[in-house]
């Protein structure tokens, strides 16, 4: 991240404070434009459950234009074996289950979970997958379904897939009913992106405000 910022004046980031082992870690992060963002404190979820998250969930609270909304970045377990199927579904279920009683709770109601779901959304097995945030339209929505389900791809790697993800709480239905999500190939304008920056595409949602 800190070459990332040197490069991008006024911004600052957040990292994940979470390592595999003190020599081995991926980063699950957030970077932002100071002059029009607050962040609050950063939290990882589930953080004793390395089973069901080799990568915890990386909470934080940002503020935009006096509106605070929690954004929780994940990367869920890869593979493509029977285990690594039942893990990504244990977690979708735990988010669930950890959002609905949030909400329900008086909690913060706006949130987004985004990031590397590791889980496609085309296929009958992978919508069961997700099926706790597809089968509840008055919770969620999964604002990347409609791209995945037209064949655009946010992986380059295995011929290319669509599994990183951006799903949104009801709370931001109204405020963000003309949001949209755009999929820029950077990968067709920098040479060598896949070996140079990342086998993942990136993935925006642009939300008028």
């Amino acid at each position: 991240m800190e070459r990332v910022l040197l490069r991008l004046r006024d911004h600052a980031g957040v990292l994940s404070t979470h390592r595999y082992a003190p020599d081995s870690y991926q980063k699950i992060g957030i970077i932002y434009r100071e002059s029009l963002v607050t962040v609050g404190e950063p939290a990882l979820l589930f953080a004793s459950d390395s089973f069901t998250f080799p990568r915890p969930p990386f909470s934080i609270s940002v503020t935009v234009d006096g509106a605070t909304i929690e954004v929780v970045g994940v990367h869920l377990k890869a593979g493509r074996g029977d285990e690594d199927a039942e893990r990504r579904r244990a977690a979708v279920l735990a988010l669930d289950t950890r959002l609905r009683t949030q909400v329900d709770g008086g909690g913060e109601p706006e949130v987004v979970v985004l990031g590397d779901y590791n889980e496609r959304v085309v296929d009958a097995a992978d919508r069961e997958i997700f099926a706790p945030l597809l089968s509840a339209p008055d919770r969620y929505t999964l604002r990347t379904e409609s791209v995945a389900q037209l064949g655009a791809i946010s992986y380059l790697g295995f011929g290319g897939s669509f599994i990183d993800h951006i799903t949104t709480t009801a709370a931001l239905d109204a405020r963000w009913s003309m949001a949209q999500i755009a999929l820029p190939r950077v990968d067709a304008a920098i040479s060598s992106y896949s070996s140079l920056v990342s086998d993942h595409l990136p993935i925006v949602l642009v939300a008028p405000r």
